[in-house]
């Protein structure tokens, strides 16, 4: 990746184009979570381009956007319906990444799903005979009201229920420190102020 190494110094905002922001984050994906097979795919569509991360359990959605963040060219405001762009430093060097916007997809393998519907019947104390991974994956369990015997109402449907048991469970509890993320910090946008510092 010499383009990463080699950015001009002293000149106007380098742009990366959305294939080698791709490749930037390959690298920071392998640094922070060794082992995990992620799926890096890039999109081009008119007035812009995305890049789509996939994986399977290992860490969570949260935990991986605390990498990725940062290398997003771009924002979006619903409330104006305004588009507009964010920057950062690489090295100390103004840089505009390429990919508009980074959207991460975890995926759930069996016996995750299947220790989350675990966890929820133990939870709620549920009657009703256990689904299994497949009846999830189906939304079969969208039916079964975890609520009906147990004691805390405030929760949902045990489809609703699982889904929130497999988003919070991390099977990646410490994820490592990334020298190529390290080298990136928030610069600003041409909009609302944001800070995001620099990662640990």
């Amino acid at each position: 990746m010499g383009t990463i190494t080699a950015l001009r110094p002293n000149k106007e905002r380098e742009y990366l184009p959305v294939t080698e922001t791709a490749q930037i984050l390959r690298r920071v994906l392998k640094e922070a979570f060794p082992g995990i097979k992620f799926a890096v795919k890039t999109k081009k569509y008119s007035g812009g381009s995305s890049i789509r991360i996939e994986w399977t359990d290992g860490p969570t959605v949260a935990q991986v956007k605390d990498y990725t963040q940062v290398f997003e060219g771009a924002y979006f405001d619903s409330m104006t319906d305004y588009k507009g762009h964010q920057y950062a430093l690489f090295d100390g060097q103004p840089v505009h990444f390429g990919a508009d916007f980074i959207f991460e997809n975890r995926d759930h393998g069996e016996a995750a799903i299947t220790e989350a519907i675990d966890t929820v019947w133990s939870k709620y104390g549920v009657k009703e005979d256990k689904p299994t991974a497949h009846d999830y994956n189906q939304g079969l369990t969208w039916g079964i009201a975890v609520f009906a015997n147990s004691t805390n109402y405030n929760c949902d449907g045990a489809q609703t229920e699982i889904r929130k048991a497999l988003t919070e469970r991390t099977f990646y509890p410490e994820p490592k420190k990334s020298p190529t993320r390290n080298r990136v910090t928030f610069a600003g946008e041409n909009g609302y102020s944001k800070s995001m510092g620099t990662h640990i």
